[in-house]
């Protein structure tokens, strides 16, 4: 988190009570200089968290949206034509069907979220986990996330797989 500029989460409160909230606190407010560059913070959440307070955007969604909010910002950069691999179509039609009625925030806000988190490639991270994510889809949750960050380049640059924040 501390190379960032821009962190969505979803259901995780980094700042509170996921992991190692400590150390991703310290990481966390090495990007949130108000006399120079800011990092932006993004939240959905279905619980109000530490991280949610401490969002500049926050949204609340139930619990079994988490899976449309990861799947659904795919989805729009498909659209926009900035994804174009089968995987990522596999993917957003394996989850189509539970989309039907889906619009619980201003329309074009994913859309928005994919522009800003596309604008950032390799300077994002999208982070999920914690108590509210075990859910019968969670582990289809954390795929869909790491496949996310994996088309914005955030693998090796913003997260690092060797480094875990409580020896960085």
């Amino acid at each position: 988190m501390d190379k960032a500029q821009y962190v969505l989460t979803i259901d995780t409160d980094l700042l509170g009570s996921y992991l190692t909230p400590v150390e991703h606190k310290k990481m966390f407010s090495k990007t949130r200089n108000p006399e120079g560059d800011m990092s932006k913070l993004v939240s959905f959440e279905s619980l109000y968290s530490m991280t949610g307070s401490n969002a500049d955007e926050r949204f609340r969604i139930r619990p079994s949206e988490q899976i449309k909010v990861v799947v659904g910002i795919i989805s729009e950069l498909i659209n926009k034509g900035r994804v174009s691999d089968s995987a990522a179509r596999d993917l957003v039609n394996r989850f189509k069907n539970s989309f039907k009625g889906f619009q619980p925030f201003e329309a074009g806000l994913l859309g928005r979220v994919a522009d800003e988190l596309w604008a950032n490639r390799g300077k994002s991270v999208v982070a999920v986990g914690g108590l509210p994510t075990q859910t019968g889809l969670g582990l289809d949750l954390q795929v869909a996330t790491n496949y996310l960050n994996s088309i914005l380049g955030n693998d090796g640059k913003t997260i690092d797989y060797e480094r875990s924040a409580h020896n960085s």
